[in-house]
């Protein structure tokens, strides 16, 4: 089985679930906010294109401490089912590329490391402390 890697945000106030914990969310957003399950497969929202994951730890730590902001995110490891599609969108009159999308967030995407899913299912979160600041 293949594993890929997959940065969240954590969402307290807003969306809470039923058990009090935080909600997991998408961090690329143009407004529909994808909200991700922790025991079963996530797909995209109506009218949105697929997931985007990340292909190694190494890109996804680089994200995890380059996001601007710092206690709400969540670094999880996933399985996923890579799409054929080479866009993503969030509505039909707005598709990004890979590419795109790694330029237009480079201070914070590693190039050549983004990947789209048709669903993503969470097999474990990270914790804080196994995070590395200095991925290798």
């Amino acid at each position: 089985m293949t594993y890929y890697w997959k940065v969240l945000k954590a969402v307290d106030e807003k969306f809470p679930n039923k058990a009090g914990e935080s909600t997991l969310c998408s961090l690329f957003t143009a407004g529909a906010i994808t909200r991700y399950s922790k025991t079963e497969r996530t797909y995209p929202l109506e009218g949105c294109g697929p997931l985007t994951i990340l292909r190694t730890r190494k890109a996804a730590e680089h994200l995890f401490f380059h996001l601007r902001f710092k206690d709400d995110k969540v670094l999880a490891k996933v399985t996923a089912k890579i799409s054929k599609h080479k866009k993503v969108w969030e509505t039909s009159a707005y598709y990004v590329t890979i590419s795109a999308l790694e330029r237009n967030n480079s201070d914070i995407l590693l190039p050549g490391h983004t990947l789209l899913a048709d669903w993503v299912k969470i097999v474990k979160i990270v914790q804080r402390k196994e995070v590395s600041m200095h991925p290798k």
